[in-house]
């Protein structure tokens, strides 16, 4: 009679091997997980560059006429009147505005009809009834990029001590 040779491992040996191959797989998910990350991190910096990008063309401010300023009270009529330029690197989407007053906070939506174009102006009469007398007028300039309306916050036009007109 012929004795087979078994083919059987040690269970010390089947314990290495085990160890050896979750090793493996470990760190075959782990590298495939790495690159998933830098991807979404790299398009999570791109957009924030291209917010900044966005915002930093924006130059909006008020109009100018022999060196004063086209922004007043209208006490009679409850109205503030200021006239804007855009600057010549970016189209604006819209405007946030508030106004501050002594009593109260009135914010304004423009919704705008159409972009303000590059170099081009606008004239905003704002009506503040109910916020006491006008303290601050704070204007927001938005842009459009990459397809999402951005808030260009550092670049908002702070107007105080207007003057009646």
């Amino acid at each position: 009679m012929v004795k087979k040779k078994s083919l059987s491992v040690s269970p010390l040996g089947a314990t290495i091997i085990l160890v050896l191959l979750s090793i493996i797989v470990g760190a075959f998910a782990i590298s495939i997980g790495e690159s998933f990350i830098e991807e979404n991190a790299e398009f999570t910096r791109s957009g924030a560059e291209e917010v900044r990008a966005g915002c930093s063309a924006v130059s909006l401010e008020v109009t100018k006429v022999s060196g004063i300023t086209v922004a007043c009270i209208k006490k009679n009529k409850n109205i503030v009147d200021i006239s804007l330029d855009n600057g010549p690197d970016i189209d604006l989407s819209d405007l946030h505005i508030k106004l501050l007053g002594s009593q109260s906070v009135k914010n304004f939506q423009t919704s705008l009809k159409e972009p303000l174009k590059k170099a081009d102006g606008i004239r905003l009469i704002l009506p503040y009834d109910g916020i006491g007398e006008v303290q601050q007028v704070k204007i927001t300039p938005k842009v459009i990029v990459s397809n999402s309306l951005v808030f260009c916050k550092d670049k908002a036009l702070i107007l105080d001590n207007l003057q009646y007109c």
